[in-house]
């Protein structure tokens, strides 16, 4: 499923794993192509393959698209808190 989309000046895009490797290659270049013409400085996006738990971030800055690889060395679960109350 690929889905790109425009809100006025804004768009969208939303790629589902699902999309074939051999594909990738058109998707890193519409990526790039819209990292070049985006005001939007930060996250953009996430690219997370099925087998694993934390998505890369796609970070847009000075025209560009970079990818961030996060790594968990320990995973803190808390049973009660989905969302943590800063208030608390």
């Amino acid at each position: 499923m690929g889905e790109l989309r425009s809100d006025g000046p804004q768009w969208a895009l939303s790629v589902r794993q699902e999309t074939h490797p051999d594909e990738f290659d058109d998707l890193r270049r519409m990526v790039v192509w819209l990292g070049a013409r985006t005001t939007t400085v930060g996250t953009v996006g996430y690219l997370r393959f099925y087998e694993s738990h934390v998505p890369d971030v796609l970070v847009a800055e000075a025209g560009t698209v970079r990818r961030a690889v996060l790594r968990v060395e320990k995973v803190l679960e808390s049973a009660t808190e989905v969302i943590p109350d800063p208030y608390a």
